[in-house]
């Protein structure tokens, strides 16, 4: 009897081994790629010898790449649905097999953390810093360029503007802050999916002149 198992059980596996890749459709429930930004995609597709590999994809573009490992990779695109298919096939004519399909969700781009010199919105900034900083949180791996627009410094009922990231344009104001001030900051964030976000930021400060004193290189 157990003979009779082991005879069945070996003749099943050698028909599996021998069968043709099968399709695999993954979920896109938590595969996301973001508008306006050049996703990297890994298919990981299955080794066949049947030959070259097609891609249909749609509401995308779509490159193939190798990377320096010299493994496939794929630069998507997403239009502006919600739903990216891509499928990957093997074979011409009416021999195509499609051997794999993924989907995913299409999102914009997540909110970027705002820095003033090298602190973080909500900290105890620097004032005489003069660069504010754009940069994605460390949970998102992504190399998206941001600018920003515009900015907007507010302190009690004083309030001074400008353009870009650079803020030296708002020395003289920042030098008739008091000590242990709130600073409160409305800055525009430009994406690289064209995006314009209003941020919302603040930080807490000494004087200028305690922060010269504290900090007299100005490091």
């Amino acid at each position: 009897m157990n003979y009779l198992i082991l005879f069945i059980g070996l003749t099943i596996g050698l028909i599996c081994s021998a069968q043709e890749p099968v399709a695999a459709v993954e979920s896109y429930e938590l595969k996301v790629l973001y508008r306006g930004y050049i996703n990297k995609v890994y298919p990981n597709l299955p080794i066949t010898d049947n030959g070259k590999i097609n891609v249909w994809v749609s509401n995308a573009s779509i490159k193939d790449h190798k990377d320096d490992k010299n493994e496939d990779f794929y630069s998507v695109v997403p239009g502006q649905g919600k739903i990216v298919t891509l499928k990957f096939s093997i074979g011409t004519g009416d021999s195509t097999e499609v051997i794999k399909t993924l989907k995913y969700r299409v999102s914009n781009l997540p909110d970027t953390e705002l820095y003033w010199g090298d602190v973080k919105n909500g900290g105890i900034g620097n004032i005489q810093a003069t660069e504010l900083f754009v940069r994605h949180s460390p949970l998102f791996e992504l190399d998206s360029s941001h600018k920003i627009v515009s900015w907007e410094i507010s302190c009690r009922k004083d309030t001074i503007a400008g353009v870009g990231s650079n803020i030296s344009s708002a020395e003289e104001f920042l030098r008739k802050i008091p000590s242990q001030s709130i600073l409160m900051m409305v800055i525009i964030v430009e994406g690289s999916d064209g995006i314009r976000r209003v941020r919302n930021a603040h930080w807490k400060v000494p004087s200028w002149k305690e922060e010269t004193d504290f900090n007299p290189l100005g490091f």
